[in-house]
């Protein structure tokens, strides 16, 4: 027998069947419940389902679309955070009375109180005697400018310079004093000298006791002529080695800059660092009591800077360094340097003291002024095998 869906020989065609009109993840119709089931597995490996309670909020517009991705694999939907959040509105402040007298006026509060002291104030009657034995009465001083006080300034610069000029006259007129006055005894001391050889000429001696008085007197005018030298000496140098240690302070020295409103600043310029530079240096090349790698490390010094101009002067002291250097190596003793180095010290104070090398010395020089100081060494350039 044929079955209900044979016409005759043949069968029926298959009902067609309707598609969604929307995928399962997106269906519009599509109502969340109020709650849903979980199933979750415990930690002793067994799985437990718990309900779990939705709040849901109504929808009072329609969700705008923020943008958003759907998954490939799983094809779940994924929207923008702010679609899916519930708006928080935005509180205003009140702004009706932002510009308000009332809201910009300070509310004054009138208190009274009573004083550990009392006080008042009494004018003055005719009917009335007041004491006026501890009033004070103060005046205003008269107006002062500024080009009063620069006046001012002037003539109090002006009488520290008198006071100043008055001192330097004072200063060289008590040295030309004692001057004449060194003269004058060197003149009795000599008159003295020739009293005594007329003593000794006018005196009953016999000849040979004379001749012996005479040379008795000229081995003591001798010997203190002698002592008077090596006075002179000594304190030539020590006058020599103070002016130079002066000369090199006062190189060294910052500049005192006067500021706008009149207070002074010391600057160090470059020129004042390259002195202050060379005087440490001819300091640590003075210095006897230091040890032979402490020397040397002050000769290494000396030749780097002068090794930076190419003169006489300078391959000078590079040679008198380089034999120091060697002797020191060979262990030569102090006493058998002290010549050398009083010949390098000398030459490096002459570098110290030339503008070329130091433009701080050009304020030393003593020049007169419509003069221009020639150049005392020419630059030449350096050699290629210098070390």
């Amino acid at each position: 027998m044929p079955s209900e869906n044979q016409e005759g020989d043949g069968f029926l065609p298959p009902i067609a069947t309707a598609e969604p009109a929307f995928p399962a993840y997106a269906d519009p119709s599509y109502v969340m419940p109020n709650e849903i089931s979980v199933s979750a597995q415990l930690d002793d490996g067994t799985r437990s389902t718990f309900n779990v309670t939705i709040e849901k909020l109504p929808q009072e517009a329609v969700k705008p679309y923020y943008g958003g991705y759907r998954h490939k694999h799983t094809g779940v939907t994924y929207h923008h955070s702010a679609a899916q959040t519930e708006r928080v509105a935005k509180v205003y402040k009140d702004v009706s009375n932002l510009r308000n007298r009332d809201t910009q006026t300070y509310s004054v509060i009138t208190k009274s109180t009573q004083l550990v002291r009392e006080a008042g104030t009494q004018m003055k009657r005719k009917d009335l005697h007041l004491d006026e034995s501890g009033n004070v009465s103060i005046e205003a001083k008269p107006y002062f400018s500024s080009n009063q006080l620069l006046e001012l300034q002037r003539q109090k610069t002006l009488t520290i310079q008198c006071y100043w000029r008055g001192y330097i006259a004072r200063k060289l007129a008590w040295a030309r004093r004692d001057q004449i006055y060194q003269a004058h005894l060197a003149r009795i001391k000599a008159k003295e000298d020739v009293t005594e050889h007329h003593k000794i000429r006018e005196s009953n001696e016999t000849d040979a006791n004379k001749k012996l008085l005479v040379a008795d007197l000229l081995a003591k005018e001798t010997k203190l002529l002698q002592t008077i030298d090596k006075l002179k000496a000594k304190a030539l140098k020590s006058g020599k080695e103070k002016r130079v240690s002066q000369m090199i302070q006062r190189m060294s020295e910052p500049k005192a800059w006067e500021q706008s409103d009149g207070i002074p600043i010391e600057v160090e310029t470059p020129y004042t660092t390259r002195a202050k530079e060379l005087a440490q240096l001819y300091t640590s090349l003075k210095t006897t009591l230091i040890s032979t790698d402490e020397r040397l490390d002050v000769l290494l010094n000396i030749k780097w800077t002068v090794n930076e101009f190419d003169c006489a002067l300078t391959r000078d002291i590079v040679e008198l360094i380089d034999r120091e250097a060697d002797l020191l190596n060979r262990g030569r003793g102090e006493s058998t340097l002290s010549g050398l180095r009083v010949r390098l010290n000398n030459l490096f104070l002459q570098f110290i003291e030339t503008p070329e090398f130091n433009p701080e010395a050009s304020r030393f020089l003593k020049v007169p002024n419509g003069y221009e100081v020639e150049p005392l060494f020419k630059t030449l350039a350096a050699p290629s095998n210098w070390n």
